[in-house]
């Protein structure tokens, strides 16, 4: 009789697609998919499926009832309604591949407990733990606990955290941080995705563990999502708050990323190394848009006595903004609030964006106290735009600061390069704008300017404004400015004269055509010609700065028949000779000959300019 009934069964199934297998598993027959729900376990269910290429259907809420280890050939499915709930202390490794929607399909789990195999999944759903992008105060709680599950839920493989559209509330205390994560981070956009922090600590950190079992805090991607605090928050992003060099984070990428609105900074760099910033943004931060530090007295960077060396090394940011920081109240002085701080950094490059707007600096390059413990090295600001700094406004309320700008330079540091930037610097009544302050005290480490290819424009002369303010430059101590400046040389209007102009595209400056200098060696405004009419000198007068070396000098236009040659050279402290001979025979020429009957000449000449004097203010 069972028999009959078995077969009878059997026939019922395959007339409408299903049936019960010998091991008592539900099947649907034309997707060849296992329902758990009839075994007493998904563990059984697991256990029954074997190695057989199958997939596992979780319709319902099902316990573990031990350790579990998805296998390779079993793919697990679980629709909406669907749950895998933790028992005891057990886990849960998932190993072939996941397939869930945007709900929570994990209940009760704790961070490190539910892992993924490579290729199980193309990355993580915060939902999957009870997350939503709701934009409701009451989920800030639940989005928290997901968060801080997913994130440590890629095991031994890199497995990308994956935001939806949407916005996520969370919530966090003073000193503590709402999301702490060891994963790569991709949302759909920077508009689209967003995390909102609205309690009183900070949003998020991107670190390595204390013991470095998930994530490894390198080779890491963060793209297309923001991260918005309120007034009374702390901070927005947070790359790293471990102790020690083996959690160093390095060599991440951060794309299209946003921080703002937080009531400290927008992004904290500690110990960071081989970071890369392209297209994000960091604005209306109450304190910095950036803050690249390592401070002696941080627990975090090796206790109250050490430093660690080249703590943050080899970081840039391209095509960045870091606008409207530092609030609209009186940041004079307060190098907590602006733009970009870089204290105690390394190979730091700012490259091409926006630095405007920011209360009191657009950039500061500052080490604590001027203590060498503390040297920036090697930092690049290029192509990059300023304007409003100090006197712009900040959600439509003026900056109060009376003394600000768009670069300042202080305490101990080497190698600062500023090439290629647009300062509108400038100032309203009562204030003092700079659009460079490098800033003198009583530290001894201040060493090797160049700047070259930089526009300054007065935005706004209401008040004080300066482009440029130098001092506190040190004996045996050197800042230099690399300049390129070109020169026309033309018919003179008496006989066996020349006439010389001088344009700087450092800054712009023109030194006027110089009429009739003959080849007597006579100072005539500026330069003199020797007696063969071969060697012309750029006088002491017609430079601003002491000339520290010649980096080169070319022909740029020939118009006359005679191919020729220049040689340029230092003469004394702040004089250029040029020497001009025939290319082609190396003989000297004679320019008074050259360029007789309109056959004017054009050479460019690059060259390294400073001071040497000491202690002193100067603006120039």
């Amino acid at each position: 009789m069972k028999k009959w009934i078995g077969l009878a069964v059997l026939c019922i199934g395959l007339i409408f697609g299903s049936y019960i297998d010998s091991d008592g598993a539900y099947r649907v027959k034309n997707n060849g998919q296992i329902i758990a729900t009839p075994y007493a376990s998904i563990n059984t269910a697991v256990a029954a499926a074997g190695t057989n290429k199958e997939t596992l259907v979780v319709e319902s809420s099902d316990t573990l009832a031990a350790n579990l280890a998805i296998p390779s050939t079993l793919t697990l499915k679980i629709p909406q309604g669907g749950m895998i709930v933790k028992a005891s202390t057990y886990t849960l490794t998932i190993n072939g591949p996941f397939e869930a929607g945007l709900y929570q399909v994990f209940s009760g789990f704790d961070p490190g407990d539910v892992t993924f195999g490579a290729g199980a999944t193309a990355g993580l759903r915060p939902e999957w733990w009870g997350a939503k992008a709701d934009n409701l105060y009451a989920s800030a709680a639940a989005n928290v606990t997901a968060f801080n599950i997913a994130a440590y839920s890629e095991g031994s493989n890199v497995v990308t955290l994956l935001l939806s559209s949407g916005v996520y509330i969370v919530t966090s205390t003073p000193g503590t941080v709402a999301i702490e994560a060891h994963c790569s981070i991709k949302g759909v956009s920077a508009t689209a995705s967003r995390i909102f922090n609205i309690g009183t600590g900070s949003a998020m950190t991107l670190s390595r563990t204390a013991d470095g079992t998930y994530g490894s805090g390198r080779f890491l991607t963060y793209q297309d999502f923001s991260v918005y605090g309120n007034e009374n928050s702390e901070d927005g992003i947070v790359v790293n708050t471990r102790t020690g060099p083996s959690h160093q984070f390095a060599d991440a990428v951060f794309k299209n990323i946003r921080s703002r609105d937080n009531g400290r900074h927008g992004l904290v760099i500690r110990m960071g190394q081989v970071l890369s910033f392209t297209d994000s943004r960091f604005d209306f931060n109450e304190g910095l848009g950036v803050y690249i530090y390592s401070v002696q007295g941080d627990t975090y960077v090796g206790g109250a006595t050490t430093r660690l060396s080249g703590a943050n090394n080899g970081i840039k940011f391209i095509n960045c903004s870091a606008v409207h920081n530092g609030g609209s109240g009186d940041a004079t002085g307060n190098y907590l609030r602006g733009g970009i701080r870089i204290s105690a950094g390394m190979n730091v490059s700012w490259i091409g964006g926006d630095l405007e707007f920011n209360n009191a600096w657009g950039a500061i390059i500052e080490a604590s106290s001027g203590d060498p413990a503390y040297l920036s090295y090697s930092i690049t600001i290029q192509g990059a735009y300023f304007e409003g700094s100090p006197y712009g406004s900040i959600g439509g309320v003026p900056m109060a600061s009376t003394v600000g700008g768009c670069i300042l330079a202080d305490g101990a540091w080497e190698n600062l390069s500023i090439r290629d930037n647009y300062f509108a610097y400038g100032s309203r009544a009562g204030q003092t704008g700079y659009g460079i302050y490098i800033k003198g005290d009583s530290n001894n480490y201040r060493t090797k300017i160049i700047e070259e290819g930089n526009h300054f424009i007065n935005g706004n002369p209401a008040g004080t404004s300066i482009a440029r303010h130098v001092e506190g430059i040190y004996p045996g101590k050197e800042i230099a400015l690399m300049r390129i400046s070109t020169m026309n040389i033309v018919d003179g209007t008496e006989a066996a004269h020349i006439k010389v102009n001088m344009t700087n595209t450092w800054n712009g400056d023109v030194v006027a055509y110089v009429d009739n200098i003959g080849k007597d060696a006579v100072d005539t405004g500026g330069f003199k010609l020797d007696a063969a009419g071969s060697t012309l000198t750029i006088l002491e007068s017609n430079m601003t700065l002491t000339v520290i070396t010649i980096l080169s000098a070319q022909i740029l236009y020939n118009y006359s028949l005679t191919p020729i040659s220049v040689a340029a050279s230092k003469a004394g402290a702040a004089s250029i000779n040029l020497t001009f001979n025939n290319a082609t025979t190396g003989v000297a020429v004679d320019l008074t000959t050259l360029v007789d009957a309109g056959s004017p000449i054009v050479l460019q000449i690059s060259y390294l300019a400073g001071r040497y004097n000491g202690n002193y203010p100067t603006d120039f």
